[in-house]
């Protein structure tokens, strides 16, 4: 039909209310109306499926602030919708970063086949642009790449093990504040760096002070100097001839071209490909990820077919944004909530039906919350090499899933007491997860270290990781 998506009578016409789903999707993702255009179509939506309960409905937004402002809202005032927020960029970063075993990707894992307690690998993502695609892919890294080596035995902090997020672009040192107030509240109590040609600053907290298993650096400098060629080649010789991390490169640059040119001139060692088994060995070779928002083709030929190029990823072309995972994961995000209402307490899992009631009844930020839970839950079980799990496993990963869960939040714009105060609260809550007694100063008492949690929260996070594969529907 012809129509105009934020147009009441248009939507009138289609008998919206009866319908067994909406998807809000837009003609052009790259036209800056966009997402208000989906926004006012969605608030018309609404209006129009008022007697309806749960409409599902997929919302599509492209920029970082839309998602942002969207999550704030609570779930009781759109009883009517049950929106799924998909975020191109995200679900792009999405697609090609997570790896949780119930869905086929063909780009190697950040962690590889995954690290484990008594690793000494740890992960290091760098990123080229300073573009919304950039922030895609670094926050959903900061999701996922959290693991067990980071966690002593006594469950305090091992931060010589952080995982390092590169930010490299030749404008950084003039619009670093607009790329990173996203970040803020991460960044304000992360290790964080600023590098150039000549010196090298520290911007967040000490190394030894910052409890969050994430550290940051943003170098102000073009991939075509021979002081960032010589930069990448140090990162290189860390990754594959001294083992200390798993590397990965993602040529983020909006301009499809010059992310191709970059990944073509990279320095030699990047190209140099190490085979085992007639696989590309990415324990001993670096990968590559090219953004190409038009056509994937030329990148996937030449993987496919030149030998010093079979390193070399495409992504992110419209086409192939939609991750079809993203069903399942809402599935397991019902079943954590389940889970952790029940206390762990259910002989089994209950029908959609039952999981979708208390589902509706969260706020969108606490669905989210629940979504990247499961999306972390193919991590986790790598890093015991999907083995039955011990007690200690438990307690270890539950340390693991609480250094997830901080990042989780503070990428959301919250931020964490001081010592003193979360002490006090703590000490005086059954519970200690009423967060919306903090939500008009959008703080959280529980973002701290493991061990500063009292011990029925910490009971409450070991009861997700003790179910993850009822969760996932694994053996």
């Amino acid at each position: 039909m012809r129509g105009v998506r934020d147009d009441k009578d248009s939507l009138k016409s289609v008998y919206l209310s009866k319908a067994a789903r909406i998807y809000i999707l837009g003609e052009n993702p790259f036209d800056a109306e966009n997402d208000s255009k989906n926004m006012a179509c969605w608030n018309i939506a609404k209006e129009l499926c008022v007697r309806r309960k749960g409409m599902p409905c997929f919302l599509m937004f492209s920029r970082t602030s839309s998602t942002y402002l969207f999550k704030q809202k609570k779930a009781n005032e759109d009883a009517c919708m049950d929106t799924v927020l998909v975020n191109r960029l995200e679900s792009v970063a999405q697609r090609v970063l997570m790896h949780n075993g119930n869905e086929s990707n063909p780009y190697p894992a950040l962690d590889r086949k995954g690290i484990t307690k008594d690793d000494d690998r740890m992960v290091h993502v760098v990123l080229y642009g300073m573009t919304e695609v950039a922030y895609a892919k670094a926050t959903i890294s900061a999701q996922l790449c959290h693991f067990p080596n980071f966690v002593n035995d006594d469950l305090s902090e091992n931060v010589e093990r952080r995982t390092k997020i590169t930010i490299i672009a030749p404008d950084m040192k003039a619009n670093m504040t607009s790329f990173i107030q996203p970040l803020q509240s991460l960044l304000n109590v992360s290790k964080c760096t600023f590098v150039d040609k000549e010196t090298s600053t520290r911007l967040g907290r000490n190394e030894g002070e910052s409890f969050i298993d994430v550290e940051w650096e943003f170098v102000n400098g073009n991939i075509a100097d021979d002081w960032v060629r010589d930069l990448l080649s140090k990162y290189y010789k860390d990754s594959v001839d001294c083992g200390k991390t798993y590397l990965t490169l993602m040529l983020c640059q909006l301009e499809a071209d010059k992310n191709i040119a970059s990944a073509l001139f990279l320095p030699s060692p990047f190209h140099d490909i190490r085979m085992k088994d007639g696989m590309v060995d990415f324990e001993n070779t670096v990968p590559v990820f090219v953004y190409q928002p038009e056509s994937e083709e030329m990148v996937k030929t030449a993987n496919a077919q030149v030998p010093m190029f079979k390193n070399i990823f495409s992504f992110g072309s419209v086409k192939e944004s939609y991750n079809p995972s993203i069903r399942q994961r809402i599935e397991e995000g019902k079943r954590i909530n389940y889970i952790y209402h029940m206390v762990g307490h259910y002989d089994a899992i209950p029908e959609e039906k039952e999981l979708n009631l208390l589902w509706q009844d969260l706020s969108y930020s606490k669905q989210i919350s629940n979504i990247y839970c499961a999306m972390h839950i193919g991590c986790k079980l790598r890093s015991v090499r999907n083995q039955t799990m011990t007690d200690e496993d438990v307690r270890i990963l539950s340390a693991v899933e609480h250094n997830r869960w901080n990042v989780e939040k503070l990428l959301a714009g919250y931020e964490p007491l001081s010592h003193e105060e979360r002490v006090a609260r703590l000490e005086s809550k059954d519970r200690g997860e009423q967060v919306e007694d903090l939500e008009p100063t959008h703080k959280h008492d529980c973002i701290a270290p493991f061990n500063d949690l009292n011990k029925k929260i910490q009971k409450y996070v070991e009861i997700i990781v003790k179910n993850m594969k009822d969760i996932s529907n694994r053996e």
